[in-house]
């Protein structure tokens, strides 16, 4: 290896000299062959130290050698280098100084310190909102033009509002420019994961409008002709100018730009569909790259609106039943008396009551994920006599009974990372899942902890991501001879845990005597005594499904359940769940495919389930290729980033529903925050928001953890959006939106303040989009008139 000085390093000297920190030692070999080692090896240290420090402060190296050399004059940097004309001999002059003075410095035996440039505002710096960092308006104008020629200012007139479906095909780039091995960073990156074969860029695509990023593609390792052929299909409603094609070099540390080229959204809008080759604008010299892409936008205007979603990984059902549930329990209340239901009395029933028939029913399998599951919980009580609340069995007897029984019983909970022997049982947010394992441990109920596990490319980003987030989904789904297709499922937002149980009165102390004895939960703090209370009311809603969609419920269990589950429980407990389904049982030695499982199980449905009067049914979540072995006939209804799948078919069923609405919206939820690339109006000047957010920021910095919120989410917007279309129409419409005034927990938390603050911007963006609608249309309303929160 070669290791040649920077510019500005002090020069090596002879050992003992002044300056010199590696004076052999008495006795030690000082032949000139081990003095030159002893100083290539410092040199090479101190090299690679200050790589790293230039990549953490966004530097980068100051080679003007390099840059003659190779056209690398896109950089327009504020170190010592002929900038404009006025002031180049007395940039010369300062640096020629500078170089003597340290020299000087050098002879008089003190040591050097180095010098670390300016922040350089290169191609990098407008690379994906990092222009951002610009900190005059006069400077943003002046530089950008320099780095893109078809730079032009950002007018309010050339804005549109694209709001729609799109479809995006990233097909292959060629003549790409080589980044790798150009540079101190590049070679500290070749250092870190060196190359078996080629040292060539390891490109990528981010999509973007504007500054915005919508899509990324996968990474192709040493490629410079790189086919990715990978689609994507999104909802956007985004406002912007163009749509960006951003082709990066992937890196240990950062990422390098290899070039960039846009194409207008109104364009776009007019055209539909776009087949294009792109020429890349590069700050590479002697290199003619290009992209070549693909395009379909289909406006809100012109979308049918079908009830079915489409381009989903579960179909819509056209058999089975749905019953809905007010939280845990709903007692008999006058109001009931005024609802029949086909001629009868409404009779409201009990989410819990309904499941501990269904389990006690149950002969051949219970399947169980959530959050958390506490074995000693009753899943019957009575609201008065709290004697025979105690005479009901616990949770975690009746599935030790039923698995005695020859049930299979498979639970599958959320693995909380911070509760083992040494920290607490119970875990810091109270999930219990240590305590319920070993419940289960020795029995014939198989209980597996799953963590959230996220395959990233960086450690820090995984650490993040299993400490951060959880598994959510809460499903009990068993077979029942009496049920449509065999099988009954419950799905919704209860968790058979804790605090959950609660009727539609929420009482917060007399039930502390009777339903919630053994039940007190209260994470507000200060208050711990459940003899006195108050406890904390739990509002949720649940539902029960039977039917082909209490199947496809099966499946995301089955898929679950083949990826967290450990090794030897993956498969041999699956494989004869289709025939547990069916009239004659029979044995499958190879995992089916969700496709093959739904024509097993419905060859024999009989006629009235396939009646059409019946309800129609479709399932949505939300899960990564990390959490679900998916079925590969159906990887053209899944979504990627940066090359990893997911499913996200939940997100696209709340935007279809919101834009399908013609009258009113309501919703209920612990949080409701959301679309944060529209939190900060555009001006003239992308500048102007980023002032904005650096301010929020700065008044957030004692309670954030972080300071970039990432839920872009288009469900707010999208409501918004749909206020104004209807007050362009003329039409009333009104939007109802509940939630908590604090979010579970202790108000003052950190987590909590920063909920609450991004939900007051997500609150401002809204309300602020209304107001322009009424102003534009010449209204005589008020936001409030279309736009309600409530708590």
């Amino acid at each position: 290896m070669v290791c040649h000085r920077s510019e500005g390093a002090p020069p090596p000297t002879k050992p003992g000299e002044p300056g010199n920190n590696t004076t052999p030692r008495p006795g030690k070999n000082t032949t000139p062959n081990n003095t030159t080692r002893v100083r290539r090896k410092n040199v090479r240290c101190c090299e690679v130290w200050r790589a790293i420090a230039r990549v953490f402060s966004c530097c980068k190296k100051s080679d003007q050698s390099y840059k003659e050399k190779n056209g690398d004059a896109n950089s327009i940097n504020t170190n010592c280098t002929n900038s404009s004309n006025t002031s180049s001999n007395n940039n010369n002059n300062n640096c020629s100084n500078n170089k003597s003075n340290n020299n000087n410095s050098n002879n008089h035996g003190q040591k050097k310190k180095s010098h670390r440039p300016m922040v350089s505002l290169t191609e990098e710096t407008i690379g994906m909102g990092l222009h951002r960092r610009l900190t005059e308006d006069k400077q943003y104008d002046e530089i950008l033009p320099k780095l893109d020629p078809k730079y032009t200012k950002v007018k309010e007139k050339d804005c549109v509002y694209f709001r729609g479906d799109l479809k995006v095909t990233v097909k292959g780039a060629s003549n790409l420019p080589n980044a790798d091995g150009r540079n101190i960073k590049a070679k500290f990156d070749n250092l870190m994961r060196p190359k078996k074969n080629k040292d060539l860029s390891d490109p990528y695509v981010n999509v973007c409008i504007d500054d915005i990023k919508i899509l990324q593609t996968k990474v192709i390792k040493d490629e410079l002709d790189p086919v990715w052929n990978e689609t994507f299909d999104t909802e956007v409603s985004h406002e912007g100018t163009k749509m960006f094609f951003w082709v990066w070099d992937d890196d240990v540390i950062g990422k390098e730009k290899l070039g960039h080229a846009s194409i207008n959204l109104k364009d776009i809008i007019h055209k539909k569909v776009i087949k294009q080759k792109l020429d890349l604008f590069t700050p590479f010299k002697n290199v003619k790259p290009t992209l070549d892409v693909e395009i379909e936008f289909e406006p809100v205007s012109e979308a049918v609106g079908e009830f079915e979603v489409t381009r989903s990984y579960f179909p819509l059902r056209h058999s089975g039943e749905v019953t809905l549930y007010q939280d845990a329990c709903c007692l008999p209340s006058p109001a009931h008396q005024h609802i029949s239901v086909n001629g009868s009395p409404f009779t409201a029933r009990s989410a819990w009551d309904d499941i501990a028939h269904s389990i006690e029913k149950a002969q051949k399998f219970i399947y169980f994920t959530g959050w958390s599951m506490t074995h000693d919980i009753r899943l019957r009580r009575d609201s008065l006599d709290s004697q025979k609340t105690k005479s009901y069995p616990i949770l975690g007897e009746i599935l030790k009974q039923k698995a005695n029984e020859g049930v299979n019983v498979l639970i599958l909970l959320w693995d909380e990372p911070f509760n083992n022997e040494e920290m607490t049982m119970a875990g810091v947010v109270g999930t219990n899942d240590e305590i319920t394992r070993n419940y289960f441990a020795n029995t014939k109920v198989k209980c597996v902890l799953a963590a959230r596990k996220k395959n990233t490319r960086g450690m820090l980003e995984t650490l993040v991501s299993n400490t951060s987030f959880s598994h959510h989904q809460k499903i009990v789904v068993c077979d029942d001879a009496d049920a449509s297709c065999g099988t009954v499922g419950y799905i919704g937002g209860l968790d058979l845990t804790v605090g959950r149980y609660d009727d539609q009165i929420h009482s917060l102390f007399q039930s502390n005597l009777n339903q919630h004895q053994d039940d007190f939960y209260q994470t507000f703090p200060g208050i711990n005594n459940g003899s006195q209370g108050p406890r904390q009311p739990w509002h949720d809603v649940h539902a029960r499904v039977t039917g082909e969609a209490a199947l496809d419920i099966i499946t995301n269990f089955t898929e679950r359940w083949r990826i967290e589950a450990p090794a030897e429980d993956v498969f041999s407990p699956l494989r004869i769940v289709p025939a547990m389904l069916l009239s004659q049982p029979t044995t499958f030695h190879t995992p089916l495919t969700h496709s093959q499982f739904m024509d097993t199980c419905l060859a024999d449905l009989p006629a009235e389930d396939k009646d059409e009067s019946r309800w129609k049914i479709q399932l949505f979540r939300s899960i990564p290729i990390d959490s679900a072995q998916f079925d590969e006939t159906k990887m053209n209804c899944l979504q990627s980033k940066h090359g990893r799948t997911y499913e996200a078919s939940i997100h696209r069923a709340y935007v279809r529903a919101v834009r399908n609405s013609d009258s009113f919206i309501y919703i209920e939820n612990q949080y409701f925050l959301g679309s944060a690339h529209t939190w900060y109006e555009k001006g003239s000047h992308q500048l102007d928001v980023m002032q904005n957010y650096l301010k929020d920021v700065k008044f957030l910095k004692p309670f954030s953890w972080y300071h970039t919120p990432r839920c872009n989410h288009l469900v707010p917007v999208e409501i918004a959006e749909q206020i104004c279309e209807q007050i362009e129409k003329g039409k009333r419409f009104a939007v109802y939106i509940l939630i908590p005034l604090f979010p579970e927990g202790d108000p003052t938390a950190p987590h909590i303040q920063e909920i609450l603050f991004w939900q007051t911007k997500t609150m401002s963006m809204m309300y602020r989009k209304v107001a322009k609608a009424i102003k534009k249309y010449e209204v005589e309303a008020h936001p409030c008139d279309y736009l309600n929160f409530f708590c």
